[in-house]
């Protein structure tokens, strides 16, 4: 009976531990969280996800997605910039990854985030993202495949993402 008591009390002792660090401390570590994203449940950690058929099927995998009270889903990427900025490319991967949301039967709101721990400073930031709709959507992946059939040709981007990109010598 001693025993049993005892490892009561240790497990109800970790419990409030626990739980008093969480309270405490939590906003410590999740501060760059967004007031959308306060009190959300993250419910997807680098899950594969597959929806569509044919021309507009899409495989990916968002980072982050968070359910919110509302009961809406929320992708979240995290990037490492030198600065806090957004691209076009975030716009796209983002309402892309809600795009899949929504086929799998998940309702997601007008906007995710990009989380950006910047370089050198180590800080961190949420930029919202506001979202695609489903036509914007299907028409960048009916692109991808009149690119990937030689069907139409690329564009030059004049920012700096045109210098990382894998397909330049395309444009």
């Amino acid at each position: 009976m001693t025993t049993a008591l005892i490892v009561l009390l240790m497990v109800l002792a970790l419990y409030a531990l626990w739980f008093g660090a969480r309270f405490l401390f939590g906003g410590m570590f999740e501060s760059w969280r967004p007031a959308q994203l306060r009190g959300a449940r993250l419910v997807m950690v680098e899950r594969d996800l597959f929806a569509g058929t044919g021309e507009l099927a899409l495989a990916g995998r968002p980072d982050r997605v968070y359910r919110t009270r509302d009961k809406l889903y929320v992708p979240v990427e995290y990037k490492t910039r030198k600065g806090f900025r957004l691209y076009a490319t975030d716009v796209a991967q983002l309402s892309l990854q809600a795009w899949q949301l929504r086929r799998t039967g998940k309702s997601t709101g007008p906007t995710g985030y990009v989380v950006v721990s910047e370089t050198g400073s180590g800080k961190r930031r949420a930029l919202a993202v506001q979202l695609g709709d489903d036509a914007y959507c299907e028409a960048l992946m009916r692109r991808y495949h009149a690119l990937r059939r030689d069907k139409e040709s690329a564009r030059r981007n004049t920012g700096p993402k045109c210098a990382s990109c894998a397909h330049r010598s395309r444009c």
